[in-house]
């Protein structure tokens, strides 16, 4: 696999960029304190700017490291940021990444997380090398499995009763996706 760092992607609608720092606030309004949104994510809803910051900070941090992937979703036309999404675990063994996203609900339903999750999986297939990439989504969050499918990604298994996030606070039944390097250049070539 090629470590190609965290680069800006842009797609019709969306440009998917590196987070800084100044991201703060407008994370902490578009979705980071969205309750709707992070009732599917595995962090906290965050209370204040300062949490938003404590998790940018991580994020801005990590861009050193070659083989961190990690977008600010903004919409093409206002610059406005409505989310992220990023590779959450990679396997260089296998050349398999995990994919992962959230968008803020007052942007669902408009096909953002669909394109930007197709940005993502080109970039890791095209330029990073990947020849499996994954997502899963919470049972109780089906319209994530259809963003999913819509990329391509056809459903492999479901997990019973899974312990999500680093405090086990979350179990639930997961729902896992995956979409192989060759199934992805049928798509495109077909």
């Amino acid at each position: 696999m090629n470590y190609a760092y965290t680069q800006t992607l842009e797609g019709e609608k969306l440009i998917l960029r590196r987070a800084v720092m100044s991201d703060s606030e407008p994370m902490f309004r578009n979705w980071g304190s969205d309750s709707k949104t992070t009732k599917y994510v595995l962090w906290d809803t965050h209370e204040s700017v300062m949490d938003t910051r404590i998790f940018l900070r991580f994020w801005v941090d990590s861009y050193s490291l070659a083989d961190s992937f990690k977008w600010v979703i903004t919409l093409k036309s206002t610059g406005e940021q409505m989310g992220t999404i990023s590779v959450g675990s990679m396997n260089k063994l296998t050349s398999t990444c995990e994919v992962g996203y959230s968008l803020g609900s007052k942007y669902w339903g408009n096909g953002y997380a669909t394109e930007a999750l197709s940005l993502v999986i080109k970039y890791l297939f095209d330029v990073v090398g990947c020849r499996k990439v994954t997502a899963m989504h919470m049972i109780e969050n089906p319209a994530s499995g259809r963003v999913m499918e819509k990329c391509g990604m056809k459903q492999t298994k479901i997990l019973k009763n899974r312990v999500l996030g680093g405090t086990g606070r979350i179990r639930t039944d997961v729902v896992c996706y995956e979409l192989t390097k060759d199934e992805y250049d049928s798509l495109k070539n077909g």
